[in-house]
């Protein structure tokens, strides 16, 4: 509705809420709870109630200064609906924050509207793909707004050819947008050696330890398995999992199977772990579960994960995996979102907010 493009009985309605900076050692967990409980009633009226994704004052400033492509889309089209107006800074989109944008796509949505066979959601997530695919080669300045104005930019472009492939045949998705993937690595990362067969590999994906399958393929148009259509794969070829590696989720390195790093796959540097600490850290993530999932589990784990890492960070070294121990037992954590936040949350924010600060020095 912001952007001017909405599907009444279909698109669902994603806000974002501001709540006051927290006030003493509760870090207003108890006020959190009583708020997903509201919003729980809320969405039984109203089930178009989607995502909440919820920052206090200083975090708003910071998430628009950390995520340049998300920053200048929501600098042109958030439309404020109550409280005070909130200023969104006007900042240059960076390329690293492109890139990252374009993995986000390809390790969530689009790889859930493959194996959902979904024409609808695979047009709409490659049309975001070839959006921040643009803005990082720099075919477009700034992330379009709309799917139509992406879909008009997509057609006069030199590969306006590859939207109409894609009009022809919504399930002939993963060549196009692999396709766009491989070009993308080849400007960004040393060259990769053919992977000679699909690899399937089931894991504990950090840093949340959501439980997955990657599904690699050898080339953009290779078919695909059976796997790729399971629940909580994720589809990639290696020059996919090679970008979401450096510029997403460098945390992958710790589970990054040895047929793929035969391939030439390198290791990421420190400042691709500084990044991801302050992406996957940044504290508006400690507010999604009740809000934007219901995973209670992944803030205290990314938070236990940086513990971990920081010291490594800091003396200038990768950090290595955490033990095995450790994940079982975050993977069995699961208190409900009452109990997150009141009993929880507070101290996770504590110290989630040191860790940034120690980020911060980073650089």
């Amino acid at each position: 509705m912001a952007t001017g493009e909405i599907a009444f009985g279909r698109s669902d309605i994603d806000l974002l809420m501001i709540v006051r900076q927290p006030r003493g050692e509760c870090a207003d967990g108890p006020e959190l709870a009583r708020l997903v409980g509201w919003l729980r009633v809320a969405r039984i009226s109203n089930p178009a109630l989607g995502h909440i994704e919820v920052h206090d004052p200083a975090g708003i400033a910071r998430w628009i200064r950390l995520d340049t492509y998300r920053g200048s889309q929501d600098r042109r089209s958030a439309m404020l609906l109550a409280g005070k107006p909130v200023e969104f800074a006007r900042m240059p989109v960076r390329c690293e924050d492109a890139v990252r944008r374009f993995g986000i796509w390809a390790e969530g949505f689009f790889s859930t509207a493959v194996r959902q066979r979904n024409r609808r959601n695979l047009r709409k997530t490659s049309l975001e793909m070839w959006c921040a695919w643009a803005t990082a080669m720099g075919v477009i300045e700034e992330p379009c707004l709309t799917r139509p104005e992406m879909a008009a930019r997509w057609a006069a472009s030199a590969d306006g050819a590859l939207l109409g492939a894609l009009d022809g045949n919504p399930v002939g998705a993963p060549a196009v947008v692999f396709g766009l993937a491989k070009r993308l690595h080849e400007s960004l990362l040393p060259p990769l050696r053919a992977l000679p067969q699909p690899l399937v590999m089931r894991m504990r994906m950090p840093p949340r330890y959501r439980q997955r399958t990657l599904v690699a393929i050898p080339r953009a148009d290779s078919p695909l398995p059976r796997e790729a259509f399971q629940p909580g794969s994720f589809l990639c070829t290696p020059e996919v999992f090679d970008l979401c590696l450096h510029y997403l989720n460098p945390f992958l390195t710790w589970v990054c199977p040895p047929e793929l790093t035969a391939l030439g796959i390198e290791p990421p540097a420190c400042e691709a772990f500084v990044r991801a600490g302050r992406f996957f850290g940044h504290n508006h993530t400690l507010r999604n579960p009740g809000f934007i999932h219901k995973d209670t589990w992944t803030a205290p784990a990314f938070v236990e994960l940086m513990r971990h890492a920081l010291p490594y960070l800091e003396s200038g070294r990768i950090p290595p995996p955490l033990d095995e121990g450790t994940i079982a037992r975050l993977a069995t954590y699961r208190p409900t979102c009452a109990e997150y936040y009141r009993r929880v949350f507070p101290s996770v924010y504590q110290e989630s907010e040191a860790q940034w600060e120690r980020l911060e020095r980073l650089g």
